[in-house]
Order: C-alpha cells, then sequence, then structure tokens
C-alpha cells in the first residue's frame, strides 16, 4: 500500500497508447543479420588496476570506478589518479553515476544508501532510504540521476520505478511495473537516464524505454543484449559489451537506417577477458577487466555505408 505523497500512474492506458516494439521483436521468426565489423578499438593505454567494480564516465571524460575495497577513485582520460573518496561506513557499490556535469551519484544497495558527490567527490548529499516513510518499505536494486536533479530507483519489492527529489525525500512518485514486467525471469540490471528518458534493462527481456515521468513508450530487443552485464549510451547510440568480452556492439536508438555495427577489442592483458565498459560523450570508452583497465580517448566513428 502507498504511502501519502506517492502518485500511481494508469500503466495500462500508457500500454494501450504505446507503439509497437522494434523490428528485432515484431517477428520472432525473422532472421537478424549479424552486425558488421568494424575497425579494432585502439586502446592508448592500459592502467593497473585490481578488481573494478562499476565505473561511469562524466561529461569531461572522467572516470568513477569502485575499487576491490568498494572506494571510488577518480580517473583522467591520460590515466591519472587524481581523488579517491572512502566511505566510513563501507558498503557494496551497486551504481555510479557521472552522466551530468558536476554531480555523481552513488548507490550502496546493501546499505539502501544514497550519495550525491561534487566533481572532487565531496558528499553534497547523503540519503538512507530506510527513513523515510515513501521509500522505508522498498527494496530498491538500481538507481539513476536525472537532469533535473531528481534520482530514479527501480523498486524490486513493489515492482515500481520510483521518483525521488533529494531536496524533499519524503514525497516520492510511483510507477507500478506489473503489467510491463510481466515475466517471471525477469532480471532487471540497470537503469538510466539518457536525453530525457529512462531506459531500464532487463537482461531477460530487453530495455524497457520510458519519458522522463516515467510514461512507458517502447521495448528495445536484441538478441545479444541478454548476455551484457550493463547497456551504455554515446551520442545517438546504445553499446554494450559481448559475451566472449572481445567486441562492442552498437546498435541506433532511433530509426535512422544505419545498421548495427560491431567494433573488436584489442587482446585483454592477463588472460583476463574484459567483463565491463564504460563510456564517456566526449568519445572516450574504457574497457574494464579483473585487473585492468584500458582507456580509448578516439571515438569510435561510424562505418560508412
Amino acid at each position: 500500500m502507498e504511502t501519502s505523497g506517492v502518485y500511481r500512474v494508469a500503466v495500462s492506458v500508457l500500454l494501450a497508447l504505446a507503439p509497437a516494439h522494434d523490428a528485432a521483436a515484431q517477428s520472432p521468426g525473422a532472421a537478424v543479420a549479424a552486425p558488421a565489423p568494424t575497425d579494432t578499438l585502439r586502446l592508448t593505454q592500459v592502467l593497473p588496476f585490481e578488481k573494478p567494480g562499476v565505473a561511469s564516465a562524466d561529461p569531461a571524460g572522467v572516470l568513477y570506478v569502485a575499487d576491490a575495497m568498494q572506494n571510488i577513485v577518480q580517473l583522467a582520460p591520460d590515466g591519472q589518479r587524481l581523488l579517491t573518496y572512502s566511505a566510513p561506513i563501507r558498503g557494496h557499490l551497486a551504481t555510479l553515476d557521472a552522466g551530468f556535469t558536476g554531480k555523481v551519484l552513488a548507490f550502496y544497495d546493501d546499505r539502501q544508501t544514497l550519495i550525491i558527490f561534487n566533481r572532487f567527490l565531496s558528499p553534497i548529499t547523503s540519503l538512507q532510504l530506510s527513513d523515510y516513510p515513501a521509500t522505508a518499505e522498498r527494496l530498491i536494486k538500481a538507481a539513476t540521476l536525472a537532469s533535473d536533479g531528481t534520482i530514479w530507483l527501480y523498486d524490486e519489492r513493489q515492482l515500481t520505478l520510483v521518483r525521488l527529489d533529494p531536496r524533499d525525500p519524503g514525497n516520492a512518485a510511483a510507477v507500478p511495473l506489473d503489467l510491463i514486467l510481466t515475466s517471471p525471469r525477469s532480471d532487471i540490471r540497470a537503469l538510466h537516464a539518457y536525453q530525457n528518458k529512462l531506459y531500464l534493462f532487463d537482461r531477460a527481456s530487453g530495455l524497457y524505454v520510458f519519458d522522463i515521468f516515467g510514461a512507458f513508450s517502447r521495448k528495445i530487443s536484441i538478441p545479444e543484449m541478454g548476455t551484457a552485464p550493463d547497456v551504455l549510451f554515446r551520442g545517438d547510440e546504445l553499446l554494450f559489451l559481448t559475451a566472449d568480452g572481445r567486441h562492442l556492439h552498437f546498435e541506433a536508438l532511433y530509426a535512422s537506417g544505419q545498421p548495427p555495427r560491431r567494433v573488436p577489442l584489442p587482446a585483454a592483458p592477463g588472460g583476463h577477458p574484459w567483463a565491463r565498459v564504460a563510456a564517456g560523450p566526449g568519445g572516450e570508452l574504457y574497457v574494464l577487466n579483473a585487473a585492468h583497465i584500458g582507456v580509448s580517448a578516439a571515438p569510435v566513428s561510424k562505418k560508412k555505408p
């Protein structure tokens, strides 16, 4: 039962008005052409880094990455270590989101805690979700920072999206997902705010797209996405790491006629496959494995038809 100040959205109406799924999802029996490979990504540096965790790049290409002790390390595009934040109480970093200038969101799922930092990794706001009636009974699994400064959360227990204003955390708006996430096999891995859209990544069924108010729009289904650790965005494309850790798969976000493309990655050092990727809007790409972070400062250009 929702607390006062929590508003529900009539999802059944939104589903009736939503456009059809992407072409790949409309014809299950149709053959899907494999994306053509393009030139191998060139790494400008490979940095030793023991057991990197979640990572996110800001608009300036600066990387924020969790280390083995769940500290947050800030790395410049040239590989220089700039700053490190060590939480007073250790916790598991499930999300780092540095997608908007000047703010970094950290979500500790085991502590159900959100911290917003400035670009110098000084905490601005810290929210213990159990302290507020609107979020006390929820089980948050993913979080993202929107361009207007609000925070969107995915609540696994009540199967909702929750919009939280850090300036007024006692009130929240909830969007029920029970008519959208209908598969018992749902495996929600991430939530992203990008270009005034929300993207909820379910490895079992695809990428659910909402507008910035939480109204469901469509679902993007790409077969190989089901093995990706996360889905990222750059320009008008989404990208993800393939299951073998050897390629980046790029796909147009909007109907453009641009075919999918696959970019080979250089061999990962130390025998550990590439396991994560972080993308900066300026063209920076970071690939991470169990002991290294590879840096590519050059944009990955689209292959001309």
